[in-house]
């Protein structure tokens, strides 16, 4: 049972009057931090005020909110990559507002806190009286650095979407050379919502429109087998291959 028991209810706020360490709840009643004895039943040894923040208490993971907002950021950043252009122009652009500003506070907070477990480890001093947080959290930042730099080497969300919806977009596109209808739309093709399918056999195309920035964009079958659209190729460093015929396209 913890030496540090008192009957007075502010004791739950107690601190160590040299060093402002939490006093609840501890083994012995001797500061773990800077030595200093106290007595739980006698006030004149210990002080009540708000608890101040100290860089011990960086040296612990991040926060589970730290955790939730990187990994939601990159799984976002994954479901925006996957179309070949993003669905709507202003979501995107208020995800990269967000990742400017909260990345950086993140990245620093997260240093900070590398650099406290270490100060901590390297001095032999005892670890913070904080909440205990898993040690999962660790992994948030490094997930969301990984995935950013992932994509834009190489697009893998389009390209593992394209290759699961690229049979169903071929099914249309057979149907259309022989003469079918065009199916209705919106409708899903593949894992893809196609807001409008357009038959320009005429013009030597079949557009289907999966999204819009200022203009509408999707993936197209050409009958010419043009080259791919620069604009889009410039999103990674290795180029996603459609295959032959398809590209993707903006009107």
């Amino acid at each position: 049972m913890p030496l540090s028991v008192s009957t007075s209810d502010d004791f739950d706020f107690a601190r160590c009057k040299t060093c402002n360490y939490l006093l609840r709840s501890l083994e012995t009643d001797i500061c773990p931090e800077c030595g200093r004895a106290f007595d739980p039943n006698d006030r004149s040894t210990y002080c009540i005020q708000p608890r101040e923040r100290s860089w011990r208490d960086y040296a612990s993971p991040p926060p589970t909110w730290q955790l939730w907002f990187v990994v939601g950021a990159a799984m976002l950043y994954v479901y925006l990559a996957s179309f070949p252009l993003a669905p709507n122009f202003f979501l995107p652009c208020l995800l990269q507002i967000a990742l400017i500003v909260m990345t950086p506070v993140v990245f620093v907070a997260y240093i900070m806190r590398i650099v406290a477990c270490y100060k901590l480890r390297s001095d032999d001093m005892p670890p913070p009286n904080v909440k205990k947080r898993p040690r999962h959290n660790w992994f948030g930042l490094p997930f969301l650095i990984a995935v950013l730099v992932s994509v834009h080497i190489y697009n893998w969300p389009f390209a593992l979407r394209w290759s699961i919806s690229k049979p169903a977009f071929e099914k249309i596109v057979t149907s259309l050379l022989s003469g079918g209808p065009v199916p209705k739309s919106p409708c899903w093709v593949g894992a893809y919502h196609v807001k409008q399918i357009y038959n320009g056999l005429n013009e030597g195309c079949i557009n289907f429109v999966t999204g819009t920035s200022f203009d509408a964009c999707g993936i197209e079958y050409s009958l010419d087998d043009l080259p791919p659209n620069p604009a889009f190729q410039n999103f990674s460093l290795i180029p996603v291959k459609l295959g032959e015929n398809w590209r993707e396209f903006e009107w």
